[in-house]
This record gives C-alpha cells, sequence and structure tokens, in this order.
C-alpha cells in the first residue's frame, strides 16, 4: 500500500511538470498582448494643385525693389493680360538679390524668372533653370567689346569701318598690346573689363596692371590726351562711344585721332526670360508662343519693359549654347562668377 501510495504521488508530480514544459500559458500571453495595441489608421498625403491654378499660381521672380511703383502697376496689368490669355494663374513676387531667388526657385516658390548672363550661367550650373526667351535691346540680343587706341600709337587697325567688323582673329589682332598698359571701365565691368580680358589671356597677352577709369567716355578721353594708358576696351555693337554727345561735342576729332584696333563679335547676351527647370514643358511653350507674340506688338513692348523695368524691343526663343562663347572666354579667368552678379 505504501508502494502504490509513492508511485501515485510521482505520477502527479510528472503530469503537473509536463504541463508547464508546454507554452500553452506563453502563447496566449501573446495573443491577448496583440490584441490590446490599436491598429495604425493610413497615412493622408494632400495633392498638391495644379501649377498655374488658383492655389499654385506661376509665380515669377523679379530682383527689384518694391520701391518702383510703376513696375509694380504694370506688373499687376501683365499677370491680368496672362491669366485672360492663357487661362492660367499668375503672380509676382521681389526678392533683394540672386541668392534670395535662386532658393526660392530650388523651393518651387518660382516657376519664371529675368536674369541676366551671369546669374543664368551660375543657375544653370545648377541645374535650376534652361535657356529661355532673349530681350532683343537697342535693336541686338547681345553685344560685344572692342579695343581702341590712339592713331599715333602706330598700333595696327585690324577692324574695317566700312563693313563695321574686325578681318582678324583676336589673336592677331591683340598680340600687339603684349607688355603694355590698358584702360578699363571698371572690375563690374563684363564689356568693359572681363570680355576684353578673357580675349587678352585667351591670345596669351600679358598687360600691365590695369587704369580702371569708371566710365567709357573717361576711357576714350585718356587716349586721346595719351600718357594714361597704350589701349582702351568698351563696349561694342550695340552703338560706338565715341559718337555720345558727352564726348563727342568735346572731342570732336575723336572718329579719327582714336580708331577701333579690334572688335569682338556679339558674346554678351542681353537680359532674359527663364523657367525654373521644374516646370513643365507644355506650360513653357504655352507661355513663351504668347510673350514671343505679344513682344512684337506696340502694347506688349511697352508693358514688357516697363513689367520688367528693362527696354524690350521684342522676345525670341534660343538655346543654352548661345552663352558658350561668355561662358568660355570667363573660364580662362580666376574669377569667381557669384563676384560679378548685378547688384538689384
Amino acid at each position: 500500500m505504501s508502494f502504490g501510495i509513492i508511485l501515485a504521488f510521482a505520477f502527479l508530480q510528472a503530469c503537473s511538470s509536463g504541463s508547464a514544459a508546454r507554452p500553452q500559458a506563453e502563447v496566449n500571453k501573446a495573443l491577448f498582448s496583440n490584441a490590446s495595441s490599436p491598429t495604425p489608421l493610413p497615412t493622408y498625403t494632400p495633392t498638391p494643385a495644379a501649377v498655374g491654378s488658383l492655389e499654385n499660381p506661376i509665380t515669377l521672380g523679379l530682383i527689384a525693389s518694391w520701391n518702383n511703383q510703376e513696375q509694380k502697376l504694370a506688373l499687376d496689368q501683365m499677370v491680368m493680360k496672362l491669366q485672360q490669355e492663357l487661362n492660367l494663374q499668375f503672380a509676382y513676387e521681389y526678392y533683394a538679390g540672386y541668392f534670395e531667388l535662386e532658393q526660392a526657385i530650388q523651393d518651387g516658390k518660382v516657376e519664371l524668372t529675368f536674369l541676366g548672363p551671369i546669374e543664368y550661367i551660375i543657375g544653370n550650373q545648377k541645374n535650376l533653370f534652361n535657356g529661355g526667351l532673349i530681350s532683343t535691346h537697342a535693336g541686338v540680343k547681345s553685344y560685344g567689346t572692342q579695343f581702341f587706341a590712339h592713331k599715333e600709337s602706330k598700333f595696327q587697325p585690324f577692324f574695317d569701318p566700312t563693313t563695321n567688323a574686325s578681318n582678324a582673329n583676336p589673336g592677331a589682332a591683340l598680340r600687339q598690346f603684349n607688355g603694355t598698359k590698358g584702360c578699363f571701365i571698371s572690375e563690374d565691368s563684363l564689356s568693359g573689363y572681363w570680355v576684353p580680358m578673357g580675349y587678352l589671356k585667351s591670345a596669351n597677352v600679358t598687360i600691365q596692371a590695369p587704369v580702371f577709369t569708371q566710365s567709357s567716355a573717361a576711357s576714350l578721353r585718356s587716349l586721346y590726351i595719351q600718357g594714361i594708358c597704350q589701349f582702351a576696351s568698351t563696349y561694342s555693337s550695340i552703338s560706338d562711344p565715341r559718337t555720345a554727345s558727352i564726348v563727342i561735342n568735346d572731342l570732336p576729332d575723336i572718329m579719327d585721332k582714336v580708331p577701333i584696333i579690334w572688335a569682338s563679335p556679339p558674346v554678351i547676351p542681353n537680359r532674359a526670360i527663364f523657367y525654373a527647370s521644374g516646370l513643365e514643358l507644355p506650360l513653357q511653350i504655352k507661355i513663351s508662343e504668347f510673350l514671343i507674340q505679344f513682344s512684337n506688338t506696340v502694347e506688349g513692348r511697352d508693358l514688357l519693359s516697363k513689367s520688367l523695368d528693362y527696354e524690350i524691343n521684342g522676345l525670341s526663343a534660343v538655346p543654352d549654347s548661345f552663352y558658350d562663347p561668355l561662358r568660355n572666354l570667363l573660364s580662362v579667368q580666376e574669377i569667381r562668377l557669384s563676384d560679378l552678379l548685378e547688384l538689384p
């Protein structure tokens, strides 16, 4: 009987140990824990309003000042004209400088802008925008630079005034300036310093420290009286700076005394309208077609000129390669493009 009691007790202990080894209790706890967790709600992603809609207008960004009331009134009229003709919503915004405008383009706040060639080259390097609509200004789409000297200096001219064109490449024409001193406008001038220096450097011409005169008239006067510099550089293609009233009225024989030695092709593009690269191509084409046609009317030229605060005789499409000659002339020099940005 004692042996039977001991055996029964051992059997009960074995059953108790076997039940504890089974994971049933842990499974039940896990199921209970999962059942008590909240079910996550789906994330709501709003659909952005279409570009050109009332909620998301196409914005023209300008480096300008709110103090120009005539420009502001013209921009209000321009926005209304665009909206009526294109059935799209437009707006405009002013920025104090280029880099504030650039940030707005990167943030998707600006789709349209009006810039000079240096701003465009900087932004294009960052893929912010592509070639757009170049303005015709003073009858040309781009302008160049030219080199003058006093006729008693014995420099050989390579410019034909009857055809208004140079008859030699820049290397052949400019090597005679090696070791001489030049008069330039200022370190802020493309046509009066950086472009002519690009031609000189490309021709391996080394000159003395430049004289900065601050104006085309002062450079021409310096050549006329002699003793300050041996040559001078200033703008070309737009007009002849020697015929400016401030010059020719005082120096009536300057056309004879100070001839052109060599003039470049028009390599400096005028200011132009550019599109942010994020703006869809069909919208770019639609806007461009209207603006080109509008710029061919008297009303359009007047309104565009006042809106953009720049005399515009017309608009036309140009590719990015239109800026390559200027890029090349700047690339041979030790220069930061940001140092050449136009002031507001």
